[in-house]
This record gives C-alpha cells, structure tokens and sequence, in this order.
C-alpha cells in the first residue's frame, strides 16, 4: 500500500466474542497501527437493530 490508499477490514465479530457477536448497541473500539505512518483509531456502535448479517459500522 502507498500514501493515501485505503483499505477495508472485515473481522468476524462472531468468531472473537463469545456468544455470536455484537450485541445491539455495543461499542467496538481498537487502533491499527501499520509499519510505517501513523497510527488509526477507531470507534463504533452497533446499530439497535441488524437488518442483515454484515453491517458497515463507519
């Protein structure tokens, strides 16, 4: 990757939180922090109700 270009991360909540996934409402926060440049932080809340199975939480 260069200067500039973005990149999507999926990760399957379900698969890291015991009892399937993200309960409505909850918030999911974390950093990513790449080799070179500077660092990202995120923060995100689940929408009250999932109207399917993979939501863009952005």
């Amino acid at each position: 990757m260069n200067s500039g270009d973005r990149a999507i991360i999926i990760v399957n909540l379900s698969a890291l939180i015991s009892g399937g996934g993200l309960p409505p409402r909850e918030s999911v926060s974390g950093t990513l922090t790449p080799e070179i440049g500077i660092k990202a932080q995120y923060d995100v809340t689940a929408p009250a109700v999932f109207s399917k199975r993979i939501v863009d939480l952005d």
